[in-house]
This record gives structure tokens, C-alpha cells and sequence, in this order.
């Protein structure tokens, strides 16, 4: 029965008070204990398996109380009474039901039925090939076709450079013009935080594209997946400069060393290929620029491993610019008085000065490459770095076999890492006047940065270091509900194979009629709408917004939810017609489970290390909250995080990084109590205008939060509302669809 139990999607349970009653007492060697933790435990995630549907059967006893375990009701609310289900007879002879009994339970058996009859096409393996298949075409038109040891989990790492297609059509066809992509193309904004399947690398990819050639030199894009992190940030050319560096006691700033060579060095190599594609010649080499034997060899080499500047080895670069940083720092220390302690850190603090080390890196002609910049007039760099989140992971891996105390110390070196480069960015866009290095810094200004951080490290930084990075110094990618429609437009026109034409985008501006227009000619069986389920009473939403409820308004998880959607009713096309609103309900439910367990608690885990034990606290809390019970629940608990002292214990902080994550809304009982926006409220992903003095007692009065609906199955939480929590409709999210 146990291995059964672990393998089957879905568990038909009849309960009785005996049952409850083994299972309340704990009886571990029990089997009907034994059957039931297994079930538990994949209900809570922590096998490779599927969550189970549980359709609870109330079998004997008084009532639902005395018979079904809490856990198991509350995964499935709806329990079917079958307790007059009784065959009547003989022996010898036929077992049969009288008149009213039947009367009476076949309509609930038939509801059984329907349930399991639903459960089995909605995870069948042809519905499970079907929605495998479309989330690949939705996440990379054009990519690698899939093979059968293709799993969803290695869909989800596809990236839209994986594509066959060329940009130029990605860009016509497939891509969604927000208003967030516009603004970038005419800012330098530098710094900008992503949450997983926001659309990162697509909107780098795309801004590169849109970089003109009479604009800019060529496109410096830095990717870190391809870099050996552990190898670059943790060689012994570094470990022989941090001693050094404790006379001054602060190692982030040999990182600001660093990160100043190696930018330096990207536009040396870009102005080089430049260079070359104006002068047509094979390899011009870096000599006419840099008359530094260190570098010039070096990058003379690099470039000759490189046809074009996409080929460009980085990763040797940033391992060069270690080495130099390293140099000079050892020059420096070297040169420094030793008569005594404190003459010799002013000597050392004296020489710390970005303008000398690019002098000494570049040698005297330092000036002869900036005479070449400003003789191509108004042209900049536009510098691309992105992609963390694989290379990134796998260093916190490895860490975490580590001594605590070896463990701590990377941590810090990785958080100081990127931490220096937020800094390095901010200072070139905007220059201290004061600082005696200002000039190095303007001389930066001919760089137009486009830095992508995964939002877990943007967090972790501005933990770290709460001055150095602000809300004001980053911008994060958010998308609005038509802009995510119309992607999810462009998405099922590739897969259906519906032509821009069909549509007849230059008379239809409206992203709604496009939307509905594209549906019935490409998938007419799409309903319009679905219903929220609170109590036993409907709540009626156009589907696309009960989609949304289920996201974090994020392009990967409105694609996650569709591919399924399409794949079930592409699956049933054909066959006798049926009502298809609980099958696409259901569904929309497992899929959540996964944008949960992969999406939020997968994209958190490496960063916030005791995410699970945290979560775990909420199981069977009420959805709507108050900030008093969520203070009992979280207070005593603290916020633990992979980089050393950023932890969080101080609740109203706890409450502003929920909120910040997506896991919390607000909205103010005030104007709930005055019958304005009752049931509406305020989460971070929706709108970046609403925020709060979490740490004011008499704001916090006012204050009533609410777990995103995401949560409501896998935290078996107690939907308390009157209606529930981000019930859309498009004119109020019209309203949020306003400029900034």
C-alpha cells in the first residue's frame, strides 16, 4: 500500500472515527499512521513526487469533525457523505441497495467519479507531453527541439539567446515592448534587479539589438554563467593580496580595483575590435592603445582567441584584472615606510587611488585611449552583465559542505564581489564631486551600464550594505497585467501559427480585442472566464485575470499555467463535450504548486536558508491578517541568510521583506471600513508606489495584510474574507496601468 501511496495521483480516502482516532495518537508502527505520513509528506513537498489530489469520503461516524484527519480535509474542503452506502443480502446472493439509498449516494458517487475520471486526463502522459512541448515553443520560439529526457525543470533554464531565430525577428514577432524596456532604451540606468522569469536576459539580449552602430562601439556582454566563479573570486592571486588589505580593514575595496581594470580593459578590447571593423584588418592588437608590456601581451593574446567580441574570453579578463589589482596593492605595501605602524598605513591609504592604478595598469598611455574614445565624438560602451543565477548557485553549494567559519568568510567575499560593483556603477553615474578620484569616474560616464542582478542578490546587497545601494539606485522589472497579456498574445500566435495580419494590429490597438481575436482563432475551446471558490460560493473572473491571482505578474508563470491549460484542451478536442471549467481550475491549481515550490521558495533558498522552517510557521493560518498575528507567528524566529550578519530579527524589518518578496500584501482598514477598495490589496509586484513605515506602531493599527493567494493550498491556510483576496477586474487594474 506504501509504495502505491508514493507513486499515485490522486488518493480516494474513506474515513471513519477509528481512523481519525490512530492517526491522533501517533501510532507510528501502525499502518493506517504509516499510510497517512506518507500521504502528508508529499502533501507538504518534501519528496521528488507530485502533490496528490485527496478526495476525502466521509465513511462512519458523527459527523466530518470525528472522522477526517484535519490535514487531509483541508487539502481538499469538499467531503463526500457516503455513510448510508450500504449493500443489503444474503449470503449466496446478490448484494443490492434499496431505492432511497441509491437515490441518495449515486449523484455522490457520480461526483467521485468525475473527480477521478478529471484527475486522470489532467496528469495523463499525453497531457503532460502536449504541455512540455508548448512551454518549450512559448519560452524559446525557435529553440532546440525537445527530446524525451527533456525535463520541465531544463525547459525552465532555457534562456532566449537559445533560440534559432534571429534577433530582428524575436524582436518583431515575439517580443513585448513594456513600458519598462522603453524607458531603459533612453536612460542610463545602470543597475536593475529581475526576479526569476521576469524576462532578464531577454531584455539585455534585446537592448544590445537595439544598440545602433553609430551610437555605440561594440556591445561588451559580460556573461556569468560561463565564469568559474569559486576559481575567479577565490584564486591565490586574491589570498595574497587580502592580508594587505587588513591594515585598512576593508576588502571590498580591492574589488572597486578590480571592477575599475576590468572595465577599463572591456573598452580597450572594445575600441580595439572597433578598430578593426572600420579598418578591415585581421587583428590591429591593443599596442597602438596600451603600451603597458603587463596588459598589452595579454590582451594582444585574448584577442587572438576572439573572431569578434562576442568570442571574447571575460572571464580571463576579470582573472587578469585580479592579477593587476593584486600587483599594484603589493607595490603599494611594498613601497610603504616601515618605520612604523602608522606611517605605514598612511603610505599604504595614500596610494590607494583608482586614477594611479589605471595610470600604472595602462602605462603612459592611459590619455592615448582617451584621446581615441572622444575622437569617435558622441559614440559610447554600452556594457551588458548579466546571468548569475547558475554559476552563483553552484558556489553556494559547494559552501555548503563547508566549515561554518570558511563558509562565512566566502560568503562575505561573494557579497563584497558584486557588492563593489553596485558601488563601482553608482559612482560612475553619479560622479562625487568631492571624491579626488571624480575624474577616473566622468572618464566612466562614456559607459552606458546595464547591470542585471538577480533580485535575492540586490536584497542580500542592500542588506549588507543599507548606504551603498538604495530603492533609488535600482529599478526592477515589473510588468503590468496587458503587457503580460499581449505576451501571452505573441506566445500562442507562434503556436498556433496565427499571423500578425489575422489580427490587424493597425486598426486594433485595444490589447484585449487583439487577445480575444487571437483566442477564437486559435483556440476557440478557451473559455472566457473561471470562478474563485470561497466557502461553496462562486466568484466569477475573466480567466486570464484568475491566471494572474496565481502569479507574481511574471512572464515564466503566466506561460507555466498556459502550456498546461492548452495542452489539457488540445488533449480533450474532439471528444463528447463536457464542462471545462474544473478540469482548467484544477489545473491552475497544481501548476501553482509548482510556481511555489520552483518560482518563489527555488529562486529564495540559496539566499534565505530557513525559508522552509519560516513558511512552515503559517501552515493553517488565516489568509487576512493582522500585524499583532503576524507578529506571534514570525516574532520569535529569525530571518537566517547565506551572507553572515544580514540576518533579520527585528519584526517590522521581517514584515518589509515579505511584503518586499511577494509573500504579504496590505491595505488600510480605514478605507476598508469606509467601503473604498475593500477587497483590494497592496502587493509589491503590482505596483512599486505603495509602500510603508513598517516600523510605526500607529500606522501598523491601521494595517490589514494578506498572504498572496498562491499560498492557500500548499499552507492549507483559512480563506477569512468575505471575497477573495485579489479578485481582478480590468478596471481596476487599468488603474494601476498608469505611468509612473
Amino acid at each position: 500500500m506504501n509504495g502505491t501511496l508514493r507513486d499515485c495521483k490522486c488518493v480516494l480516502g474513506l474515513f471513519g472515527p477509528g481512523y481519525k482516532s490512530r492517526i491522533d495518537s501517533t501510532a507510528e508502527k501502525s499502518g493506517a499512521y504509516q499510510e497517512y505520513n506518507t500521504i502528508v509528506t508529499r502533501l507538504h513537498g518534501k519528496v521528488g513526487t507530485a502533490k496528490p489530489k485527496v478526495i476525502p469520503v466521509l465513511w462512519a461516524g458523527e459527523g466530518i469533525e470525528d472522522t477526517v484527519p484535519d490535514l487531509l480535509m483541508s487539502s481538499n474542503p469538499i467531503v463526500t457523505d457516503l455513510r448510508k452506502f450500504r449493500t443489503l443480502g444474503q449470503r449466496h446472493t446478490a448484494p443490492f441497495l434499496p431505492e432511497k439509498t441509491k437515490e441518495d449516494c449515486y449523484p455522490k458517487l457520480d461526483k467521485i467519479a468525475e473527480a477521478l475520471q478529471m484527475q486522470e486526463e489532467i496528469v495523463s502522459p499525453e497531457v503532460e507531453h502536449i504541455a512540455r512541448d508548448n512551454l518549450h515553443r512559448m519560452l524559446s520560439p525557435g529553440g532546440d527541439p525537445l527530446t524525451e529526457e527533456t525535463s520541465v525543470a531544463d525547459i525552465l533554464q532555457v534562456k532566449y539567446e537559445h533560440g534559432k531565430y534571429d534577433a530582428e525577428s524575436f524582436l518583431e514577432h515575439y517580443y513585448t515592448k513594456t513600458r519598462f524596456s522603453k524607458r531603459l532604451k533612453f536612460r542610463n540606468v545602470g543597475l536593475i534587479s529581475g526576479r526569476k522569469g521576469s524576462g532578464k536576459t531577454t531584455l539585455v539580449q534585446i537592448r544590445e539589438l537595439e544598440a545602433e552602430d553609430s551610437a555605440f562601439f561594440p556591445v561588451i556582454d559580460v556573461s556569468v554563467n560561463s565564469w568559474n566563479i569559486h576559481s575567479l573570486i577565490q584564486n591565490t592571486s586574491f589570498t595574497q593580496s587580502e592580508g594587505d588589505f587588513n591594515y585598512i580593514d576593508l576588502e571590498v575595496r580591492f574589488f572597486d580595483f578590480v571592477w575599475s581594470a576590468f572595465v577599463s580593459l572591456s573598452m580597450a578590447i572594445s575600441l580595439t575590435y572597433h578598430e578593426r571593423n572600420r579598418s578591415g584588418e585581421a587583428s590591429p592588437g591593443v599596442g597602438r592603445l596600451l603600451n603597458s608590456s603587463f596588459s598589452a601581451k595579454t590582451l594582444d593574446r585574448l584577442i587572438g582567441d576572439a573572431e569578434t567580441v562576442d568570442d571574447f574570453d571575460y572571464a580571463a579578463l576579470f582573472d587578469h584584472s585580479v592579477t593587476a589589482a593584486r600587483r599594484y596593492i603589493q607595490k603599494i605595501v611594498d613601497q610603504a615606510s616601515s618605520l612604523d605602524e602608522e606611517s605605514f598605513k598612511q603610505d599604504v591609504l595614500k596610494g590607494i587611488s583608482i586614477r594611479k592604478f589605471l595610470f600604472d595598469l595602462f602605462g603612459n598611455e592611459f590619455n592615448k585611449m582617451k584621446s581615441a574614445i572622444y575622437e569617435n565624438g558622441n559614440k559610447r560602451f554600452l556594457f551588458c552583465f548579466d546571468r548569475f543565477d547558475t554559476e552563483i548557485q553552484q558556489y553556494r553549494k559547494i559552501d555548503a559542505q563547508m566549515d561554518e567559519k570558511v563558509k562565512k568568510r566566502r560568503s562575505e567575499r561573494e557579497v563584497n564581489w558584486l557588492s563593489s560593483l553596485t558601488v563601482f556603477v553608482n559612482r560612475t553615474l553619479r560622479p562625487d564631486q568631492l571624491a579626488h578620484d571624480r575624474d577616473i569616474y566622468e572618464y566612466f560616464a562614456h559607459v552606458k551600464f546595464l547591470v542585471v542582478l538577480p533580485f535575492d542578490r540586490i536584497e542580500e546587497i542592500r542588506r549588507n550594505q543599507r548606504d551603498s545601494i538604495s530603492s533609488e539606485t535600482v529599478e526592477e522589472i515589473r510588468w503590468q497585467p496587458k503587457e503580460l497579456l499581449t505576451m501571452l498574445r505573441k506566445r500562442i500566435q507562434v503556436l498556433y501559427g496565427v499571423k500578425d495580419d489575422a489580427i490587424d494590429k493597425t486598426k486594433i490597438k485595444d490589447a484585449l480585442k487583439r487577445f480575444e481575436i487571437c483566442r477564437s482563432m486559435a483556440c476557440p475551446q478557451l473559455p472566457d472566464e473561471s470562478h474563485v471558490m470561497l466557502g461553496n460560493k462562486p466568484f466569477k473572473m475573466d480567466l486570464f485575470l484568475y491566471v494572474l491571482r496565481h502569479t507574481l505578474f511574471r512572464p515564466r508563470d503566466i506561460l507555466i499555467h498556459y502550456a498546461s491549460i492548452l495542452a489539457y484542451l488540445e488533449s480533450v478536442k474532439g471528444r463528447a463535450p463536457r464542462d471545462i471549467t474544473e478540469p482548467i481550475r484544477e489545473i491552475i491549481s497544481q501548476e501553482t504548486q509548482k510556481i511555489v515550490e520552483y518560482e518563489f521558495v527555488g529562486e529564495l533558498r540559496d539566499t534565505w536558508t530557513n525559508i522552509d522552517d519560516v513558511l512552515k510557521l503559517f501552515m493553517g493560518s488565516e489568509q487576512v491578517i493582522s500585524a499583532k498575528n503576524l507578529e506571534q507567528i514570525i516574532g520569535p524566529i529569525d530571518f537566517k541568510f547565506y551572507h553572515h550578519g544580514s540576518d533579520l530579527t527585528k519584526f517590522s524589518h521581517k514584515l518589509e521583506f515579505l511584503y518586499g518578496i511577494g509573500f504579504l500584501g496590505f491595505r488600510s482598514t480605514r478605507q476598508a471600513g469606509a467601503g473604498k477598495n475593500q477587497n483590494w490589496f497592496n502587493f509589491d509586484f503590482m505596483t512599486s508606489q505603495a509602500r510603508l513605515p513598517f516600523d510605526s506602531d500607529a500606522v501598523m493599527r491601521h494595517i490589514e495584510f494578506a498572504i498572496h493567494p498562491i499560498f492557500v493550498e500548499s499552507l492549507y491556510l483559512s480563506t477569512n474574507h468575505k471575497k477573495p483576496v485579489l479578485l481582478f477586474d480590468w478596471r481596476k487594474l487599468d488603474e494601476l496601468d498608469r505611468p509612473d
